[in-house]
């Protein structure tokens, strides 16, 4: 109703207007040129059928979420074509009723899009929100999920990120959590540059503010399902299957 209030790391409040929100039915059948896919992974199924009739037929489904299952789920109800792996490192919590505390900008990592598509990677620069251009949308998705350990140490432990990033014991487990991840893409045939991936892991524990939350904590605060199966159960069902042990993922 009075807009967005949008605080950043670096303490500048961005106040945006009144957004125009209309729901899926008052939107144009095929009229999307870009959809954004957001909802959480165990929602995938559920709106792929609605992204459908949105989604203009020249048009393109980018998923932002986590998980390694989205794309493909997206891309059987839309094309392969159609629906293409995207990612995003903006950890953000609602503060208050219209406050929104950006606790740590990173980056939105795009596929190689089409020429008609150049427009999009201007707005979201002017957005703030870092587009970075990426080849390998598979590894997006892996790489995600391993930096994403930060993450599932929060939820297990029922406190901030924030809180738990100051603690030796809980950063060491985020890091084996990590490296297991990665091993199990490298089994999986995923190129991952280890080193980039665990300074990511590493420049958060730093970053965070004390009052800096994942989105899983954000989800049990709410009484919500999580994402923790949709995953790391995902993940601890590849490393069964490619026979990779991972101690401290089954533990978590």
């Amino acid at each position: 109703r009075n807009g967005l209030s949008l605080r950043w790391p670096d303490g500048r409040t961005v106040t945006v207007g009144v957004p125009a929100v209309r729901l899926p039915r008052e939107c144009a059948p095929e009229g999307a040129d870009v959809i954004f896919v957001a909802v959480s992974a165990y929602d995938t199924v559920a709106a792929a059928p609605l992204i459908r009739t949105l989604l203009a037929p020249s048009g393109i489904c980018i998923t932002l979420q986590n998980g390694l299952d989205n794309q493909p789920t997206l891309a059987e109800a839309l094309g392969a074509s159609r629906a293409v792996q995207g990612a995003t490192s903006f950890a953000v919590h609602l503060a208050a009723p219209s406050e929104v505390q950006i606790n740590s900008a990173g980056a939105t990592w795009l596929p190689p899009l089409p020429p008609r598509f150049a427009w999009l990677t201007r707005l979201l620069a002017e957005a703030g929100l870092n587009p970075v251009l990426s080849d390998d949308p598979v590894a997006l998705g892996w790489r995600k999920t391993a930096i994403a350990t930060n993450g599932y140490v929060c939820l297990i432990l029922a406190s901030p990120m924030g809180a738990i990033l100051r603690c030796g014991s809980a950063r060491k487990v985020a890091e084996r959590a990590c490296m297991e991840i990665l091993e199990v893409a490298a089994a999986a045939g995923v190129d991952i540059d280890r080193a980039e991936v665990l300074e990511l892991l590493q420049a958060a524990w730093k970053k965070s503010n004390k009052d800096a939350r994942s989105s899983f904590y954000n989800d049990f605060l709410a009484g919500r399902r999580t994402e923790l199966e949709d995953r790391l159960g995902t993940v601890l069902r590849r490393a069964s299957g490619l026979k990779v042990p991972v101690p401290t993922l089954e533990t978590l």
